[in-house]
């Protein structure tokens, strides 16, 4: 995969060399301070979705995040392939919080909530999972520096 380089200019005249997401985040401050702001963007738009289509809101669950934040930090630093790896046992531990009866998951890499939204929404299967019959959710963002790209994975689950 080529990575598109862009040289950024730093006060003194210094010159740094950067892929070109990074010089994006330096000149336009394009990456949130964190990533809490991504995943609640991603969040509040799957409940206005649902509510367009007459159904209640998923409501958001801490625990569920942080399984979807383990998962897109993995896929961000290669550490597992981007895919669905997984999902039985980050099901599996969900459960034992939560007694679920199904669960779905969304993932995407994309350069803003709103484009994994989009994408997810022109996807049959993924606008299913956020229209689906299910009560909690809990979203994850990780920035890959080697795709310059986020990961985002967005858990859902139907409690028993």
């Amino acid at each position: 995969m080529k990575i598109l380089l862009r040289i950024c200019l730093s006060v003194g005249a210094a010159l740094f060399v950067f892929p070109a997401a990074a010089c994006d985040y330096f000149l336009n401050d394009v990456l949130p301070a964190n990533f809490s702001e991504l995943e609640r963007r991603v969040f509040d738009r799957v409940n206005a979705k649902r509510a367009e289509n007459g159904l209640e809101a998923v409501v958001w669950n801490d625990a569920i995040a942080n399984l979807a934040r383990s998962h897109s930090k993995d896929m961000a630093e290669g550490t597992v392939p981007f895919g669905h790896d997984g999902f039985d046992d980050r099901f599996a531990s969900i459960n034992l919080l939560i007694p679920a009866s199904a669960g779905a998951e969304n993932i995407a890499y994309a350069s803003s909530a709103d484009s994994a939204f989009n994408l997810w929404m022109d996807s049959a299967g993924h606008r299913d999972n956020i229209l689906g019959d299910y009560d909690y959710t809990g979203v994850g963002v990780a920035w890959s520096t080697a795709d310059g790209v986020y990961y985002f994975t967005e858990i859902f689950i139907r409690a028993r």
